[in-house]
């Protein structure tokens, strides 16, 4: 018996030592293991953790925005500095003046590219010393918008005093309808210098004739943010009246319009927007500019220094990779009206 008890303790212990290699083989194995899955674990910990999260909390407001030249068919130096905005810079869109000397230059490009944005820059009044304009329908059917020499009238309070609605009407729809002749596929409507919120009628007007055309015009939710001159209670009514008429149709309304930078001097342009990007509200807001060169000869527009600004400001690297710091999502017109259901946000 001691024999056998020699021989089992051995064997035993023998037994107990391989058991016990094996399982501390097994355990490094498993702290081998657990030492490659713990990153892995914690990746997908972490996925998980963001969908639930991301499904949970509030999203970041989504902020879109429109960059929008006005003034091109104006000169042909607004025409070429329009259209480096638009092919070398981060310019989204910009409207077009029928009655203008440089219409058939810029509606020539912009029927070659029909993949881009052109709006019609509703015209009723001519604002330039040289090279003046005056309507694209016969002037004897419109004697009303007409000045003592033949042109528009050169402001938008004396076009106010003096057009009668009907003739107005003619007019503008004479301008959409020779864009339409010439190519343009247009993708909304504005109007120069907001003559067209200069009196409760006009402002009717220019409602209809998106309505009619079903091409979403230029209007922001609030009269104040675009048009800080109308204090007329008809105007006011007018216009709440709009905004409700054109989202019960579908067509976009911006949530803000910046036009108060024409007036900066060049030198402030670049500061001006560089602090205006960060603070967007949510939803569609639109930057108004506009593009031209410096005076090469006679045809050259007003305060071309200020909009040759602009151009440098919407040409440059800078403000391209600002844009994308500030998580901003630049769209065109098109775009504004796909995103939109009943005049808001999708």
């Amino acid at each position: 018996m001691l024999q056998a008890k020699a021989f089992i303790v051995p064997f035993c212990r023998a037994g107990i030592n391989a058991a016990s290699s094996a399982r501390n083989r097994q355990l490094a194995d498993r702290s081998e293991l657990m030492r490659a899955l713990v990153p892995a674990l914690l990746t997908v910990a972490l996925i998980a953790g963001a969908i639930v999260l991301r499904d949970v909390l509030p999203k970041p407001p989504e902020r879109y925005l429109v960059i929008h030249a006005d003034d091109a068919g104006m000169y042909p130096s607004v025409n070429a500095a329009t259209i480096e905005a638009l092919e070398r810079g981060t310019v989204s869109s910009c409207s077009i003046m029928v009655p203008c000397p440089a219409f058939a230059e810029f509606a020539n490009y912009a029927a070659a590219k029909p993949e881009r944005d052109f709006g019609i820059h509703l015209t009723l009044n001519c604002d330039t010393d040289s090279f003046r304009w005056g309507p694209v329908s016969a002037k004897q059917k419109v004697p009303s918008l007409l000045d003592p020499d033949g042109f528009f009238w050169k402001t938008t309070q004396e076009t106010a005093q003096h057009a009668k609605i009907d003739e107005a009407e003619m007019e503008l729809r004479a301008q959409i309808d020779k864009a339409h002749a010439a190519g343009i596929r247009v993708s909304h409507l504005d109007h120069h210098m907001f003559v067209l919120f200069q009196r409760a009628d006009l402002l009717r007007l220019y409602v209809r004739l998106s309505l009619d055309y079903n091409i979403p015009i230029r209007y922001v939710q609030h009269l104040s943010a675009e048009v800080p001159f109308a204090d007329d209670p008809e105007i006011i009514t007018a216009y709440r009246e709009g905004v409700e008429k054109l989202r019960s149709r579908g067509m976009p309304v911006f949530n803000d319009i910046d036009s108060r930078s024409y007036d900066l001097p060049p030198e402030q342009k670049r500061r001006h927007y560089l602090a205006a990007l960060p603070n967007l509200k949510p939803g569609v807001t639109e930057f108004i500019i506009h593009c031209a060169y410096g005076p090469v000869g006679p045809m050259h527009a007003p305060n071309a220094d200020r909009r040759e600004a602009d151009l440098r400001v919407f040409t440059s690297e800078e403000m391209r990779e600002w844009i994308c710091r500030c998580g901003v999502v630049v769209i065109d017109w098109r775009t504004f009206r796909e995103i939109t259901v009943g005049g808001r946000l999708r």
